[in-house]
């Protein structure tokens, strides 16, 4: 999905975020080397390792986009 992203639509993954609800995205966005990855809470019990943000809602990405840019 990435790299059809970046073939198919020219995204730069270091300017790139990934909202997942799975460790394998957290996994697969810092493997990218994307800018940032978010782990929607509550839906992996058992935490997941890899540099992410646990964030509850949508909302919480879109502060986190306008503070940062």
């Amino acid at each position: 999905m990435l790299r059809r992203g970046v073939a198919e639509f020219g995204v730069v993954l270091s300017e790139s975020v990934m909202v997942g609800d799975r460790c394998s995205d957290v996994a697969a966005a810092n493997a990218a080397g994307l800018r940032q990855a978010f782990l929607i809470g509550g839906t992996e019990t058992a935490g997941c390792s890899g540099e992410h943000l646990k964030v509850q809602s949508l909302a919480e990405v879109e502060r986190w986009l306008v503070a940062c840019g």
